[in-house]
């Protein structure tokens, strides 16, 4: 069983979907696309954008660290993981 699901190309897609993590209930039942918004939204505070959820990731109250979390999840982003900047 994983800690937490594994990050990778997770921009755009619907939360509670990769199959080898084990999701508490209100996280597989939530209606949530990954989009830059709920993931700025879900950074600032896990617990109270996701009731219920099991992450114990705290959030990250520092907006620019934030910003640079969500620019790397996201593959259109020029400093992001796809970037054929490297």
């Amino acid at each position: 069983m994983l800690f937490s699901p594994n990050l990778f190309d997770i921009y755009g897609k619907p939360s509670g979907t990769i199959k080898e993590y084990a999701y508490s209930k209100d996280r597989a039942e939530a209606e949530i696309i990954w989009t830059e918004i709920a993931l700025i939204e879900f950074g600032i505070n896990p617990q109270q954008y996701l009731v219920g959820t099991k992450a114990r990731f705290p959030g990250v109250k520092c907006a620019l660290k934030r910003g640079d979390q969500i620019s790397y999840l996201n593959p259109f982003h020029e400093g992001g993981r796809r970037s054929n900047k490297y």
